[in-house]
């Protein structure tokens, strides 16, 4: 998918933030002070509809990245795609990643377990350093009826680090994302955000800072 997520990401309206296509992959470069999705990128692109899904993606983070206070990476979602402290009513739901200050990765999710005005995060244990590049799988499994039996696995895989395998950094059997005798209910959109924020202020880019992309892969089951 990667092509066909440069093609939309380049006709996104943003103010401080640009994306070239290289052999590299998709390089998104947010400029000082670019703060949240105007200033970044967040399409929502149609995926094939599925209970069961998984996205897979390279992801590195050049030299002299600044993580300050956070920012959103790409996930899966489905129905509403929750976000910006909207409330699931089990018509939709959302799985992005971000990624925190010292560059310390988590899920950040929007289910109808969600108790805060905003997304839940997920621990991965997982710290970025700038220069490496790595790989992200993510696989959800939407739960049946209104049971707490969704699945939420991502692996990450330091693909710098010679002979490094994929690392299961979360394993849960309980999600509830959305009620699952809806038949219109589906993992049917990729998210795929990159920008800073969080809406305080502090939270925008205090240098220019290149996030690469690469072998962006939704695999419907």
């Amino acid at each position: 998918m990667t092509d066909r997520v440069y093609g939309i990401l380049a006709q996104q309206p943003h103010l401080k933030s640009t994306v070239e296509n290289t052999p590299d992959g998709i390089r998104i470069t947010h400029k000082k002070g670019s703060h949240l999705g105007n200033d970044g990128f967040k399409p929502q692109i149609p995926v094939t509809p599925s209970k069961k899904a998984t996205l897979q993606y390279d992801v590195s983070f050049d030299e002299g990245f600044d993580f300050n206070k956070g920012g959103k990476m790409p996930g899966l979602g489905g129905g509403t795609a929750n976000r910006g402290g909207t409330t699931p009513d089990g018509h939709g739901f959302s799985a992005r990643f971000m990624f925190r200050s010292g560059g310390h990765l988590t899920a950040y999710v929007y289910d109808m377990d969600k108790a805060q005005h905003y997304g839940t995060n997920i621990d991965t244990g997982i710290t970025f350093i700038p220069g490496h590049k790595y790989t992200i799988e993510q696989h959800i499994e939407l739960n049946s009826g209104l049971n707490h039996d969704g699945v939420l696995q991502v692996y990450v895989t330091d693909r710098s680090v010679p002979n490094s395998k994929p690392k299961l950094c979360i394993d849960r059997h309980d999600m509830k994302f959305v009620n699952g005798d809806d038949p219109k209910n589906n993992v049917d959109v990729l998210m795929f955000h990159s920008y800073y924020g969080g809406s305080p202020a502090d939270q925008a880019a205090r240098n220019d800072s290149t996030t690469v992309f690469n072998h962006i892969q939704y695999q419907p089951e």
